[in-house]
């Protein structure tokens, strides 16, 4: 539980602190390794799940596919194995889920940023059937998954782009 409340807590200090703590924040890329390690090994833990491809989006946004590569070989893992983890996520959450609402929309946008950094990973996430689970996605998508901060069950803000946007934006790099 600690280990889920700290990503998130990271995951949101590197997307909304603004670009004067950019610069501070890059220190997080540190922790990438142990956050691939959640990634990986999350079998039955959607909450941490949910809460490291989430943070691992963030961080991407902080270095380029060359680090990102680095990282993932020196760790011992590789962009084939993070496809299959975020294809695992979109199979297993095949419907909206109130208890990790973000889940699928953290899972699309990771994809999104692997397959515009590095062309070669599109054949990975094809290979995947990820166009299939997007249209499961688009078909299932719950007004829910457009908030990011909730006051109890009702959500209060919303994400910049909606989830149907994003699996529109993911379907054409797979075309």
């Amino acid at each position: 539980m600690y280990k889920t409340m700290a990503m998130k807590i990271l995951r949101n200090l590197c997307a909304y602190a603004g670009r004067k703590w950019h610069d501070k924040l890059k220190d997080v890329v540190d922790a990438l390794p142990w956050i691939l390690e959640a990634i990986m090994s999350t079998e039955n833990d959607n909450k941490l799940r949910e809460a490291s491809i989430g943070l691992c989006v963030q961080i991407c946004k902080f270095i380029s596919i060359e680090e990102y590569t680095k990282i993932l070989r020196n760790a011992d893992y590789s962009m084939e194995a993070v496809a299959r983890q975020l294809l695992k996520a979109l199979e297993e959450n095949n419907t909206p889920n109130i208890t990790c609402s973000c889940i699928r929309r953290c899972a699309i946008e990771l994809a999104i940023w692997m397959m515009e950094s590095n062309a070669s990973s599109i054949s990975n996430f094809k290979e995947g059937k990820l166009e299939e689970l997007l249209t499961q996605v688009a078909e299932t998508t719950s007004d829910l998954e457009n908030f990011h901060i909730f006051s109890g069950d009702v959500g209060v803000a919303k994400h910049p782009q909606t989830i149907s946007s994003l699996v529109l934006k993911a379907k054409r790099l797979l075309a």
